[in-house]
């Protein structure tokens, strides 16, 4: 008889603990700092990798064309996904800190630093980066309307089509006039690409500011 309330009570026990486990683990606090370093950490990932790697790394390997047409499709689902992250980050941050956030300088200008993050994703995404691949297709057209910048295998297929349909190029446009307008978009293009790669450098360098704050968060649990 003992022995089985031995047993009881140690199932008891165990019992007892493994609830007070969860409910530690399901703490607001903990959950929160989990998910908002989930969210920052997958948007600080995405931010580096488009920011520094993916634009220099098809710049180099796709002609110019295609890189065009690659930046318009890697962009749209960029912005997309940084801004879920950076919006996941923020939730996390709020609910880990709750009530610091409107009485602690430091964790309220954590969340002004995360909710400027998105304002600057959204406001690249909405109004520059648009802007930037409307102009870089208008100049596409106006290369390949005038035979220009062309990739090797697009001026063969644009030679093989013209054999087919039996027609050849012909130039709409007056070389000056077309020269004109070229340089307008080139210039207008490199303006839109400057500060849509001022508005990814800020928001790497506010997603760096946060990871050094976390860090100076975890030293503080030692």
């Amino acid at each position: 008889m003992s022995k089985s309330q031995n047993v009881l009570v140690k199932a008891k026990l165990a019992v007892k603990r493994l609830g007070t486990a969860v409910t530690a683990a399901l703490n607001p606090t903990k959950v929160g700092s989990v998910v908002s370093l989930i969210g920052i950490a997958a948007a600080f990932g995405m931010c580096v990798w488009v920011t520094v790697v993916t634009k220099y790394l098809l710049a180099s390997v796709l002609g110019r064309h295609r890189f065009g047409v690659a930046q318009s499709k890697v962009y749209s689902v960029y912005f997309k996904a940084i801004s879920v992250g950076l919006l996941v980050g923020l939730l996390g941050h709020v609910i880990s800190q709750r009530r610091k956030v409107l009485t602690d300088a430091v964790e309220m200008w954590q969340a002004v630093n995360l909710l400027s993050s998105i304002l600057m994703v959204e406001a690249n995404a909405s109004f520059v980066e648009p802007r930037v691949i409307k102009a870089m297709f208008e100049r596409i057209k106006v290369e390949k309307e005038e035979g220009r910048g062309l990739d090797k295998s697009e001026s063969h297929s644009s030679e093989a089509a013209a054999r087919t349909c039996g027609k050849k190029v012909r130039y709409n446009m007056d070389e000056d006039a077309v020269n004109r307008r070229l340089k307008k978009l080139n210039e207008r293009l490199s303006r839109l690409n400057a500060y849509s790669s001022r508005l990814n450098l800020l928001t790497l360098m506010s997603l760096t500011w946060h990871f050094v704050y976390l860090g100076h968060r975890l030293s503080l649990t030692y």
